[in-house]
């Protein structure tokens, strides 16, 4: 999105894009999953309103909003079927426990929230990046009519 972004507002600066596995802007429903990302790291008791740098950081809200962002919102009913179906993982039947994961979709999630988690502790980057990440992505709408710097006409989409 921001290449698109960048070839209207600065159409003299950019002599060609490629725009790939983009949109001209989010839909309702990227917005609301990116929303509840947001909060799953806003709600975590260890965000502290952002002043996490000598204590613990919001890691289960963080791995919240991963699971919820790029690994349910991007792939179809379908395509979850194809890979997880409702296959139990590690056991034969379901525990009925809240926190137990039985289905291997429920264990896939929860490994790739902690992947994204453990890199961002090792390198000590700032957690809110993914909250300023998924705001920032909402904003873009190609489709507005603007004026691109530095010259008097307009471009809408």
């Amino acid at each position: 999105m921001q290449v698109l972004e960048w070839a209207v507002r600065y159409p003299d600066a950019v002599a060609g894009v490629i725009p790939a596995a983009t949109t001209a802007r989010l839909g309702a429903q990227a917005i609301a999953f990116d929303a509840v990302g947001r909060q799953a790291i806003l709600a975590d008791p260890n965000f502290a309103s952002g002043q996490y740098h000598t204590g613990p950081g919001p890691d289960s809200g963080l791995a919240i909003a991963r699971m919820v962002g790029p690994h349910i919102t991007y792939l179809s009913e379908q395509g979850m079927h194809a890979k997880f179906g409702r296959e139990l993982r590690h056991r034969t039947n379901y525990s009925y426990d809240l926190e137990s994961s039985d289905f291997s979709v429920e264990t896939y999630l929860d490994h790739q929230g902690q992947a994204f988690v453990d890199p961002l502790r090792r390198q000590q980057l700032p957690v809110h990046y993914q909250g300023d990440r998924t705001t920032t992505i909402c904003r873009p709408d190609m489709s507005r009519s603007r004026t691109p710097s530095g010259t008097s006409r307009p471009v809408s989409w």
